[in-house]
């Protein structure tokens, strides 16, 4: 059997990167794996990428069609069915329900739809999908999270900041809840305290850096806030090792999200040991337990008409609106009591080094196929390694945009 996984695996975004960690962790159990990307390769652009493993995905040979088992990790509009053994569909909802022409497209295209958590798997039952849907989780690199050194980055503008750092990776949309926790972190910080937040940020819609500062200064008049704690802003594209740097020089993570299919930086911050702040709402919660991470209170509101960003079209529903207060009481506790906060976090990531790596999602998804297939998986290894615990640190580091 032969899988062809098709996608992207060139952008720094979710996406790509759950395209680049899958095949690998499914090469690795043994699988004839083929990657038919829906990108243009240029090996100086990506060159950081460009693994052999990769570039041998890349140029293998297709099987024959009832030996291949295709994964369409795509918007659902793309998917397109051919004659392939097994067509699987990969998606996401980050709301209560899913476009009417996705389920139509879901149902006629593929034979079965994977998402990575319950929250998506009742967005898409809500809204019509009769499809099998298999829960597949998404993971993280437990090497990568055990092992890693972290190395200072250095951008473009050199500045020195404050020691507690919140730090926050997402893409500028309105899901993210960026003026949420703009305002937050402003309302409850001012210059004289020995804080500030870093957003790593990037616009997939075409807008530009200066356009995202722009609205980060206009929401700061907004707000009224002249004599708040700094923010530091990286619209950079960022490797995974130095997205890695980054979470090490963090203190806390924090996403005010309104709504995730399951949300990678957040388990990737939890992995390495970092501090939690999260909405109590949406795929995230599956892997982020009450006791162990802070999950802000929310609302439920319809989700709005983004007539100024087609990307959103796929929102359809309700989402959650994080309460602001809530928000700056974690902010605060986190900053006041950090050592209680590390316990915490040590807890959640041996959790998720036990059960939320990639190496599980492959043979997740493997069982599913077999038994689909009326076959038996057999793999030879232990999928889960033992554990190895070493404590989160956060070093000294320069640079970014501050507003």
């Amino acid at each position: 059997m032969q899988i062809v996984w098709e996608g992207n695996w060139l952008s720094p975004n979710g996406h790509a990167t759950v395209c680049r960690n899958m095949t690998a962790a499914l090469t690795a159990l043994g699988v004839d794996v083929k990657l038919r990307t829906t990108e243009r390769v240029s090996i100086h652009r990506h060159a950081a990428y460009l693994r052999n493993r990769y570039l041998s995905m890349l140029q293998r040979p297709y099987k024959p069609s009832q030996e291949r088992v295709r994964i369409i990790h795509r918007a659902p509009p793309d998917f397109r069915r051919e004659d392939d053994l097994l067509t699987i569909g990969a998606a996401y909802a980050e709301a209560t329900a899913v476009p009417t022409a996705w389920v139509s497209t879901i149902n006629r295209e593929v034979d079965v739809l994977m998402v990575a958590s319950q929250h998506s798997l009742q967005a898409f039952q809500a809204s019509g999908v009769t499809r099998p849907i298999w829960v597949v989780r998404h993971g993280v690199n437990r090497t990568h999270a055990l092992a890693f050194k972290s190395h200072p980055i250095r951008w473009s503008k050199l500045t020195t900041i404050p020691d507690f750092r919140f730090l926050s990776v997402f893409e500028w949309v309105p899901r993210k809840g960026y003026d949420i926790l703009l305002q937050a972190f402003w309302e409850e910080f001012n210059e004289q305290e020995d804080v500030c937040l870093v957003l790593k940020t990037r616009s997939f819609t075409g807008m530009e850096d200066t356009s995202i500062f722009h609205q980060i200064r206009a929401l700061k008049r907004e707000y009224g806030h002249t004599h708040s704690a700094p923010v530091y802003v990286c619209t950079e594209p960022l490797t995974e090792m130095c997205l890695m740097d980054l979470y090490h020089a963090a203190s806390v993570f924090v996403l005010a999200t309104r709504g995730e299919g399951i949300g990678l930086p957040l388990l990737e911050a939890a992995a390495i040991g970092l501090p939690v702040i999260a909405t109590g709402w949406g795929g995230q919660t599956e892997f982020l337990p009450a006791r162990l991470a802070h999950l802000v209170q929310f609302t439920l509101e319809p989700v709005p008409v983004h007539h100024d960003n087609p990307r959103a079209e796929s929102l359809v529903g309700w989402w959650a609106h994080p309460d602001v207060m809530d928000l700056r009481r974690h902010l605060r506790q986190v900053y006041a009591h950090p050592t209680r906060a590390y316990r915490q976090a040590a807890r959640l990531r041996r959790e998720i080094l036990d059960h939320w790596t990639w190496n599980i999602s492959a043979y997740q998804l493997l069982r599913h196929i077999w038994a689909y297939l009326g076959q038996t998986l057999n793999l030879d290894g232990k999928i889960v390694p033992t554990l190895s615990f070493t404590s989160p640190h956060a070093p000294t580091w320069k640079g970014g945009e501050r507003l």
